[in-house]
């Protein structure tokens, strides 16, 4: 059976099944991301059997894995030249396609950091959904990236006035360098006669002689940085290590500041006072200094972040894309980095006004999100818009940006439009452009050739 599809060619369904989780089958239904031969809706695939053998499918906008095992990869024959992959040799094919595919998820990951849309997220309104028994892991990454910068200097004030705890220390001195009696050191001395020996200049009386004790119960104060707040930072630094190291795992690899940060770690945790520090047994939480201290607030901060077991739904999209390394979706993601990042310089810092909202529209499932722009502008991500030219169903846009009274509409399209069926490739815009009236619609594509990334219509 082969493991390797071409999304140009038409595979019969029958064999597609036998490897398909049925309900990962529906979703690239719902999205899109293939066609049926002889259905005219994608939908109706309910009405049939998939060991049907008339039947065949074609992988129009998907390019990764079809199964969680990583076995059945599809993938166009155009990005075999623009990656140059080999395809003669399976193995080798899937391999590099792994590499260029980490390369670009860890860019969105990056890009997704740098942008600090994590934190624009409000945690009141945003979809969510509850994992209280494990992390989601991209998350923790893209937490991981947001404190990249400012962990070394938190790091370094911690370093530089660790919090500090007298502690009382019992002890036991010679009687000639006793300098403090209280009574739990005389009940000390009475219920201890053992340590009594005779003296004429005894103090302690019985059996007409005079004891002294050869030594005294005596109290001494240190100062330690064995505390439950240093203690909590120990177990912070070892549980990113953690995280670093299965992502590392999961990935095969992750961004060179990750990396940094895994050996600055390790470096605080083996040659500075943690390595004294003993396993914290209860997270501290209502700490003044945890909350307060410069450095430590600031990584409890991080502490809380990186355990939240509410996660917006957008990253539990975004594990499921890179666990089966669907490029075309990706490739939106990617997109949407770009965009808001090229609108943040000409209109200022954005908000996210809504929250990637997990919509439905008859059987399809998408996320909507709408960004304000400080200087005027709205960018919205998968918005319905009412086709009024023709009055049919609404249209939905990837992108659609409003500003000064105009709109322009934008489409991600992880495909190629080269050869004579770019019309074709297009249609769809001609119809926002018909039915929305926009200022202008562009498709954001992909090409050999970086001038021509954009095909405009």
């Amino acid at each position: 059976m082969e493991d390797i599809f071409y999304s140009e060619e038409w595979y019969p369904i029958k064999h597609i099944s036998t490897f398909v989780d049925k309900e990962f089958f529906y979703y690239l239904c719902d999205e899109q991301k293939i066609e049926i031969y002889q259905l005219e809706d994608c939908k109706e695939i309910e009405k049939i059997t998939l060991s049907e053998k008339e039947y065949k499918i074609k992988f129009t906008n998907y390019c990764g894995y079809l199964n969680k095992e990583l076995t059945h990869l599809v993938i166009p024959k155009k990005l075999i030249d623009l990656w140059g992959l080999n395809p003669y040799n399976k193995e080798k094919l899937k391999e590099d396609f792994n590499k260029k595919f980490e390369n670009f998820l860890w860019k969105v990951l990056n890009d997704l950091g740098n942008l600090g849309l994590l934190f624009n997220l409000s945690p009141a309104s945003f979809p969510v959904e509850e994992t209280p028994k494990e992390e989601n892991l991209i998350f923790q990454i893209l937490v991981l990236l947001e404190f990249v910068p400012t962990l070394e200097e938190n790091l370094g004030w911690i370093i530089a006035d660790p919090h500090r705890e007298l502690i009382k220390r019992e002890t036991y001195k010679p009687i000639e360098e006793v300098n403090e009696l209280e009574p739990a050191v005389v009940v000390d001395i009475v219920q201890n006669p053992h340590r009594w020996v005779e003296s004429s200049r005894g103090f302690l009386k019985g059996r007409n002689k005079r004891f002294a004790p050869t030594e005294v119960l005596q109290f001494e104060y240190i100062e330690t940085h064995d505390t439950v707040e240093n203690r909590f930072i120990k177990r912070l630094l070892e549980e990113i290590l953690f995280i670093l190291d299965t992502a590392e795992g999961k990935y095969k690899k992750i961004p060179p500041q990750l990396v940094y940060l895994k050996e600055t770690i390790g470096w605080y945790l083996q040659t500075t006072f943690l390595r004294e520090v003993g396993s914290l047994k209860q997270i501290p939480s209502h700490s003044k200094v945890l909350q307060r201290k410069p450095g430590y607030r600031e990584l409890f901060k991080l502490w809380r972040l990186l355990h939240t077991s509410f996660v917006p739904s957008f990253y539990s999209k975004l594990e499921l894309v890179f666990a089966l390394k669907d490029m075309a979706t990706l490739w939106e993601y990617y997109v949407l980095t770009v965009l808001l990042r090229e609108l943040k310089e000409i209109y200022g810092p954005f908000e996210v006004e809504i929250d990637f909202e997990s919509r439905k529209k008859s059987k399809t499932l998408y996320e909507f999100a709408k960004f304000r722009f400080s200087k005027g502008g709205l960018l919205y991500f998968q918005p319905e818009k009412k086709d009024f030219a023709f009055n049919t169903l609404p249209l939905r846009p990837d992108f659609l940006f409003e500003f000064e009274n105009n709109r322009l509409i934008l489409d991600a399209k992880f495909r190629f439009f080269e050869g004579k069926n770019r019309s074709s490739k297009l249609e769809q815009l001609y119809k926002y452009k018909g039915a929305l009236n926009p200022k202008g619609v562009v498709a954001i594509a992909i090409s050999k050739d970086k001038s021509t990334q954009q095909s405009k219509i």
